[in-house]
């Protein structure tokens, strides 16, 4: 997916954590330095879910990479088009609630 939606450009996260978690698929933590964490819960009911899950924090990375801010506005909705195009998957704010 990187190379396919972020042109190869997304550094891989510095960290990946799975963990259970009864309210959340995933989340992507920003340091200080510009790196990012991902936690993210270790199964899921299809692959489809896991990927789209990934996406979206993807998204997050890029977003805290070149703004050092995230969130669920404008901005991270620019991407919705292109990962449909190049992925078939949809960006959402909310994936398949837990």
């Amino acid at each position: 997916m990187n190379a396919a939606v972020f042109y190869g450009k997304l550094p891989n996260p510095k960290e990946i954590k799975f963990i259970e978690h009864k309210t959340s698929w995933a989340w992507a933590i920003p340091d200080e330095h510009g790196a990012v964490s991902m936690s993210i819960v270790p199964k899921f009911k299809t692959r489809r879910l896991f990927l789209t899950i990934v996406v979206h924090e993807m998204v997050h990375g890029w977003e805290h990479m070149h703004h050092k801010r995230m969130g669920h506005g404008k901005r991270f909705f620019e991407w919705k088009y292109r990962i449909r195009r190049t992925t078939t998957l949809r960006l959402e704010r909310l994936v398949g609630e837990r």
